[in-house]
């Protein structure tokens, strides 16, 4: 999964670097002159092209300031300060054009953008409203609005647009011309970029989809949630997800847009506090985030209830929250990569990847860095590789966590096996008998009698241990739980009870008698004689059998009756088996 997303975004990179949309050198005439456009291709320095007149200073007509003399050439000052504009474009169409062509006006926020579109020699206008007091929904396409001149070859068109920007300058007024053919060819490079990204996000998202339903990791849920309102605002910003969306909020589509940015912001901050665990590491900036994302969920909510001609001051406030938000973020992950936690590392790399992107784009957008055909892509490339680094830090982060759970059950288990376990021997201890003979005689477990109790006695173990010493006595003691467990299933236990008895449970009796199954125990222990440092010692055993244990009944009714069969053995002479008889009942 995560080889195959490398790859994505390797071939990601590789086709925008080729891709065939450079923009052509332009000898444009002077400001104010028609400006006669190229046969084909794409013409981007229309503001020093354009005309302008302060609103205040229009005449109260609109047939009269599509020809109004009293417009003025472009002012450098206006990229810093400027009063809302009426701008003029006045284009031509050569007669060997090969198609209509279109105007592109990069996506931004404008509480008065009003186009009008005149053909003179018609008289026909068209009219478009993209400002946040007026909307009236049109093609979108990845950064760009995009206005159909229908300015076939030989035609001419007068544009008319008026223009208020929230920053009260015309910085953030980007404008270009592209026939339709290279529009649509760009658009399919587009279509191209914009499916390896979100195959490879939406890939990464499936992946861990499954984790957190096979782990039901918080981990892995907080990044599905968080990606997914990712791929929510990338499918905006690339403008994708406008055709699909209802008439109700296509007519409040920057609205949407705002929204979708806020609730990207709200939840990688709460995934971020689940992935570095900032309740411990960092209480409280953990706070601080709880707050902020909280505060973001809010104007996300306001954003979409209000008229859209209220972003007009909320687009500005959620923007400035989510600018506040990204530095809570950074300084946050940076403090607790600092204290040591590689969960914060992993986020604050992750996160200045995605930032980078969106600031490498920004810079282009206003013309500090040189335009390029993969810069409209910048933000896409960052959000990849954040979303990949996430992926593979908490994969890592499970890992780990697998690991501690492992060693953890492996500490269990032993800590089980020596409050379970004779130490000398091997052999399960009384306290493991005790809980299994009481499982195994449960009433509620089953409904049929099954297994069986044989208890083991050393003879003349005493004589042993004086004779050859204790440490022949512990030898004698293992080489028959060694001798024992050769000759047992592994269903069937066998427990050291104390000294030198013994127990074994046989779980069923299916092809064996209880019996044949003690006498087989019997031969195979007092076969041979254990050999101890250079000493043949003798070893043999009396068995007693109660067969069959039967549900319900009690415990020390059970190991009395084994017991009895034991002595019965010992009484017999000793070095043999068996078997438990009942008394007959007295008449």
């Amino acid at each position: 999964m995560t080889a195959s997303a490398r790859m994505a975004v390797l071939l990601f990179f590789g086709w925008l670097v080729l891709s065939p949309s450079w923009a052509q050198e332009q000898v444009l005439p002077a400001p104010g002159e028609v400006l006669t456009l190229p046969i084909a291709g794409s013409v981007d320095a229309l503001k020093q092209q354009a005309v302008y007149l302060p609103i205040d200073q229009a005449p109260d007509t609109l047939d009269s300031l599509f020809f109004f003399e009293g417009f003025m050439p472009w002012q450098q000052r206006w990229e810093a300060s400027a009063p809302p504009l009426w701008l003029r474009l006045h284009l031509n169409s050569p007669i060997d054009a090969r198609n209509d062509w279109l105007l592109k006006i990069k996506r931004r926020y404008f509480p008065q953008l009003e186009l009008l579109v005149l053909d003179p020699a018609s008289g026909q206008m068209q009219r478009h409203s993209l400002g946040l007091d007026n909307y009236m929904p049109g093609e979108v396409s990845a950064q760009d609005y995009i206005i159909p001149l229908g300015l076939q070859a030989g035609q001419e068109r007068i544009v008319l647009m008026r223009v208020e920007t929230l920053q009260q300058s015309l910085s953030s007024l980007v404008m270009s011309l592209e026939d339709e053919l290279t529009f649509k060819r760009n658009q399919n490079t587009q279509r191209w970029a914009f499916g390896l990204y979100f195959g490879s996000v939406i890939a990464l998202l499936i992946y861990n989809l499954t984790l957190y339903l096979n782990l039901r990791s918080p981990g892995h849920r907080m990044y599905v949630i968080a990606i997914s309102s990712v791929l929510l605002f990338m499918s905006m910003d690339s403008g994708l997800l406008q055709s699909w969306l209802p008439d109700v909020l296509r007519q409040k589509e920057l609205s949407v847009y705002i929204a979708a940015a806020a609730l990207m912001m709200a939840t990688s901050m709460l995934f971020f506090q689940v992935f570095a665990q900032t309740r411990k590491l960092i209480p409280r900036l953990h706070r601080l985030i709880a707050v902020i994302s909280s505060l973001l969920l809010i104007l996300m909510a306001i954003v979409l209830v209000v008229p859209q001609a209220w972003t007009s001051w909320l687009a500005p406030g959620t923007q400035a929250v989510i600018s506040l938000a990204t530095l809570v973020l950074l300084g946050s992950s940076l403090y607790g990569a600092i204290k040591g936690s590689s969960a914060s590392m992993v986020f604050f790399i992750a996160w200045l990847a995605f930032l980078l992107g969106s600031i490498l784009r920004s810079l282009v957008a206003i013309e500090w860095l040189v335009r390029m055909p993969i810069a409209e892509y910048f933000v896409y490339i960052g959000s990849v590789m954040e979303a990949m680094i996430l992926a593979l830090g908490l994969s890592y982060r499970v890992g780990q966590l697998r690991m501690q759970r492992n060693r953890a059950e492996r500490e269990q288990l032993k800590a089980m096996a020596l409050a379970n376990m004779d130490p000398l021997t091997g052999a399960y201890n009384r306290r493991f008998f005790d809980s299994y003979l009481a499982g195994i005689l449960d009433p509620d477990e089953d409904q049929s009698p099954r297994g069986a109790l044989i208890l083991i006695d050393i003879d003349y173990f005493k004589e042993t241990n004086d004779q050859f010493g204790h440490d022949a006595g512990d030898a004698v003691l293992q080489a028959l739980v060694k001798r024992s467990q050769n000759e047992l299933r592994a269903t069937d236990v066998l427990c050291r009870l104390g000294g030198d008895e013994f127990a074994v449970i046989l779980s069923s009796l299916e092809e064996e008698s209880a019996l044949e199954v003690a006498e087989r125990l019997h031969r195979r222990v007092s076969r041979h004689p254990v050999m101890h440092q250079g000493n043949s010692i003798s070893l043999s055993v009396s068995v007693g059998v109660l067969s069959p244990l039967s549900l319900g009944m009690d415990e020390a009714v059970a190991i009395r009756s084994a017991d009895h069969a034991l002595y019965a053995a010992k009484r017999a002479g000793r070095n043999q088996v068996k078997v438990y008889e009942s008394p007959m009942p007295a008449i």
